[in-house]
This record gives structure tokens, sequence and C-alpha cells, in this order.
């Protein structure tokens, strides 16, 4: 979120949106009554934020007026930072939605109800890996051994996995066991790959000659 690019809050806002939108085809709407109860309660987000801001200060600092210098941002701008990545985690998905935008990705980054490029063949390696690895919080490694799919879960209870190549599989449903997943939706999708053989590492039967 601090990389995004533009003249103003609401223009790097805008871009946001705009992803979002070639991700999964629509707009989408922001749910203002879950932002507002983010926002009044996001300690958590800004005591890391602030955690990472005292880490680059003490390991980058300023010398001088090199251009290297790190400068500091102020308290107006990580508040900014944080409203902004809560108004992106506010936003109203489908489960149809969401399956769009893991088909976006499973597509090489084109959306295949609209053609449009969402994002680059190389980003789309990056987002996979970082699914893959680190989607499932701490039950990602136990997910990878069993599924075998780059996934992404959310507090909410859905969970997007993606076939590279073939498909995107949205699932939704609210209880969460202890690492934060859905219970059911993680069932569902371990189901689907087993009956279809979608484990990117499960190894083809060796053909007879």
């Amino acid at each position: 979120m601090a990389l995004i690019r533009g003249s103003s809050e609401e223009d790097k806002w805008r871009r946001v949106q705009q992803s979002f939108a070639r991700f999964a085809g629509e707009d989408l709407p922001l749910n203002t009554r879950v932002f507002q109860y983010e926002s009044a309660n996001n300690t958590q987000s800004l005591a890391l934020a602030y955690g990472l801001l005292m880490r680059e200060l003490l390991w980058f600092p300023c010398r001088g007026s090199t251009p290297d210098c790190f400068t500091a941002p102020t308290e107006e701008e990580v508040a900014a930072l944080i409203a902004r990545y809560l108004r992106s985690t506010s936003q109203e998905l489908t489960a149809r939605r969401l399956a769009v935008m893991g088909a976006t990705l499973a597509n090489g980054g084109i959306n295949p109800q609209t053609n449009v490029r969402a994002v680059s063949p190389e980003n789309v390696a990056y987002i996979l890996s970082a699914m893959t690895t680190a989607g499932m919080y701490d039950a990602s490694g136990e997910w990878l051994s069993r599924v075998g799919l780059p996934a992404k879960s959310g507090v909410s209870g859905n969970i997007l996995a993606v076939v590279p190549g073939r498909m995107g599989i949205a699932v939704f449903s609210p209880p969460l066991d202890d690492s934060g997943n859905s219970v059911r939706g993680a069932l569902v999708i371990e189901d689907l790959a087993r009956r279809w053989a979608l484990h990117l590492f499960a190894a083809p039967p060796a053909s007879t000659p």
C-alpha cells in the first residue's frame, strides 16, 4: 500500500479501486460499516506500521542530505496509509466475484470475462508464490502438502484457490479454525482438489509402454 503512486490520497485510492475492478470485472463497493469498525479497532495495524517505521530508522539512518537518506513519514501519512489499507480490506465481495479474480490469476493476469489485463505475467508469479507460501496463515505449509494449490483466506470466511492455467475456486463459510481459515471452506477445496486431481505437485501415473 505504501508504494502506490498518486498525487493525492484520493488518487492513490482510485488506483486501488481500478486494480480491484480489473481483477473482478466490475467495480467493488465499499462496505462502510466494516470500514468504520476496522478503523475503530486498528491498534494492531498502527503498531505494526510504527514498528516497521522504527526498524527502517534504525537500519537505514539518514546520512546528511544524500539521496539515500530515509525520510520518516509524518503521523498523518501513516494514518492515511492505514486507512487506505483498511478500505482495501473492506470491499464487498461475492463468491462469484472472488472466483473471477482467481480465474484472472489462473489466466496469466487477464480477466477471462472482460479480456482486460489486470496484472503482468511476472507479477502473477509473485502473487501466486506469496499465496502458496503464506496465504493460509500458519496453516500454509500443511495446506500446500495436503491440497497443493496457491490460496488466500480472509477472516470473513472466504478462501480463494487458484489452479494455474485452469480456474479459480472461491468458497465462503464464516466459522474459522485456530489459524483463521474457513473450516468448511478448506474442506470443500481439499475435496475438489482430490476429486479432480488438482494438486500441483502430485505426479501423474507413469504411462506404460
